[in-house]
């Protein structure tokens, strides 16, 4: 199994083919979600345990990613919850860019808008993508009545379900 390979590049890829074979398809599409597995592989060992990162880990994960691109199991590689340091650090050893970095964003969730990390991504011209725009529930779960009544009001003039207007947002 992949989590025997002895090094990471070749451990990530025979996740992805693994995942390819056992779903039977060959495409990047259709298999993305293994391919989170596969990149949470890869992520694994890149820190050494005190919260500082592993370089010979990053370059490894880079390489990985990188080749897994040249051969067309997957079109690109983003990244989720980095901050911007995090993504300079990996983007500085790729040869592909990352094409995103998936964040908490949301009317719950909106510290990415003062503490940098929207900003890095705008001046290096990367899309975000929101993780858990409706706060994995919690927007509708009564705490937020005030809230809910605009989401509905609004809702209600665009004629759109209210959870449309959080996404949105």
């Amino acid at each position: 199994h992949a989590r025997a390979a002895h090094d990471l590049p070749t451990a990530v890829r025979a996740s992805i083919e693994a995942g390819d074979d056992a779903m039977a398809v060959g495409g990047p599409d259709d298999a993305a979600r293994h391919y989170q597995v596969a990149l949470e592989l890869a992520a694994d060992p890149a820190h050494r345990g005190d919260g500082l990162p592993n370089i010979d880990a990053v370059s490894l994960t880079t390489r990985a990613c990188d080749a897994l691109i040249a051969s067309g199991k997957v079109r690109a590689v983003g990244v989720s919850n980095f901050r911007p340091w995090d993504f300079s650090l990996l983007q500085s050893s790729m040869e592909n860019n990352l094409v995103t970095n998936q964040i908490e964003l949301g009317l719950l969730a909106t510290d990415a808008f003062v503490n940098g990390d929207l900003a890095y991504l705008q001046e290096r011209m990367v899309p975000p993508m929101a993780w858990s725009p409706l706060g994995g529930g919690r927007l509708f779960d009564g705490s937020k009545p005030e809230l809910q009544a605009a989401l509905r009001r609004i809702g209600a003039e665009q004629g759109i379900d209210e959870s449309a207007v959080a996404v949105a947002w």
